[in-house]
């Protein structure tokens, strides 16, 4: 249940080490953490280098073992992907993958509501989609104006 030469807290059982806590204040679990009063609420660590986050009992999110996000879609295909975004129904027509980009406010004329930039790293920039208040009547029940510009 102890040990005194590396002051670290470890319990047993089923064969061998299941949870430990060392003396510089680590936590080490074998494989997941549940809710306590939520069985079906998890963290997980599948397989090396990689996390997974579960709610209702099935997985939500995973972070693979090359570094990737992945949310929805939760198996890396052979590309060199580092965000998949899939959407959670089986039908296009009722919920097909959105990706939304908001502020929090208002916008005035002329003022950015988000972008998409495609380039590498630094600042090489190969191509950047915006969307533009076009104008200022963004009340409730306007059109929202807005334009696409590409850059």
């Amino acid at each position: 249940m102890g040990d005194s030469a590396s002051h670290a807290f470890y319990i047993l059982g089923g064969g061998g080490e299941r949870f430990r806590i060392t003396a510089a204040g680590e936590v080490i679990v074998r494989e997941k953490i549940t809710h306590l009063n939520d069985g079906d609420t998890q963290i997980k660590f599948p397989a090396a280098d990689t996390i997974s986050f579960e709610a209702g009992g099935s997985e939500r999110l995973r972070v693979d073992s090359d570094g990737r996000l992945l949310y929805g879609g939760l198996t890396s295909s052979t590309r060199e992907t580092s965000l998949i975004l899939q959407g959670n129904s089986n039908s296009y027509t009722t919920n097909p993958g959105i990706l939304e980009l908001r502020v929090g406010q208002v916008p005035s004329a002329q003022s950015a509501l988000g972008s998409l930039v495609f380039g590498c790293t630094g600042d090489k920039i190969g191509g950047t989609i915006s969307a533009i208040a076009d104008a200022a009547d963004w009340s409730s029940g306007s059109s929202h104006p807005t334009a696409l510009r590409f850059f």
